[in-house]
């Protein structure tokens, strides 16, 4: 206790002398958002200022769903500038509070849409795309395990049914680095560029995804290349059905 006390001191001392910023608009954070080392109400104010918080939090609840034969498909934010900003820094600055807080928006809209009592949610994974070794060494992160990881901790905080906390992250695919991000790829050659960039991790894992239910995440979607992609993988090692939920469609 008293080691605690003096950690949350030396703390304050340290952020009084260097005060943090936002991460949105990098102006420096009001004391009270982060003066305290125990999570505050609103989680947002350790890494957001007051004026982007509200302009986060005014953004619809749930941008867009599509059904497939695979699945769903859930889209949380629409790609406004504000939300590409915070999307580029979480990815390149890096910033992993900013990764975990969108993995905390996607559990809260998967929570709030997806009755407990309808087992068709009933994951058994929650399954990264993953971007390709390079692209991860470079950037120090995978920034769709982070998201995922927080998901699978919000599922586990907030809901006592089954369907959400039976589930838990698999880091089962790889990309190979041969592939160029889609970023630098035009919308018309994206399905063909994105063709058999994925692959199984370990193949010891093609017999937990038999007969499985997967929640795909990634971080923005455009052309849908990616997650088709990575869908039609999964499914050729058995996997029932493959739900998707990304941060952002551009």
């Amino acid at each position: 206790m008293i080691r605690r006390t003096v950690y949350n001191w030396g703390t304050d001392l340290v952020r009084l002398g260097f005060p943090p910023s936002c991460r949105s608009c990098s102006h420096h954070l009001p004391f009270e958002g982060w003066k305290n080392s125990s999570p505050p109400s609103n989680h947002y104010s350790r890494f957001l200022c007051r004026l982007c918080q509200r302009q986060f939090q005014s953004l619809p609840a749930l941008h867009r769903t599509t059904d497939d034969e695979n699945g769903r498909l859930w889209v949380r934010f629409p790609y406004s500038p504000f939300i590409r900003g915070l999307i580029h820094q979480a990815k390149f600055d890096p910033n992993r509070d900013l990764l975990r807080m969108f993995g905390v928006e996607l559990a809260d809209l998967l929570l709030k849409y997806c009755p407990a009592s309808d087992f068709q949610w009933s994951w058994r994974y929650i399954v990264p795309v993953p971007p390709s070794e390079e692209t991860s060494r470079r950037r120090l992160l995978n920034q769709t395990l982070i998201i995922s990881r927080a998901i699978e901790r919000s599922f586990l905080a907030h809901s006592p049914n089954p369907p959400f906390t039976n589930c838990s992250v698999l880091n089962c695919l790889t990309k190979s680095s041969a592939y160029k991000p889609q970023t630098t790829v035009s919308k018309e050659k994206r399905v063909n560029a994105v063709a058999g960039a994925f692959a199984l991790r370990n193949l010891k894992q093609s017999s937990c995804l038999k007969g499985a239910s997967i929640l795909l995440i990634d971080d923005v979607v455009t052309t849908g290349a990616t997650l088709k992609e990575a869908t039609k993988l999964l499914l050729s090692f058995g996997v029932r059905r493959v739900d998707r939920i990304v941060v952002a469609q551009a």
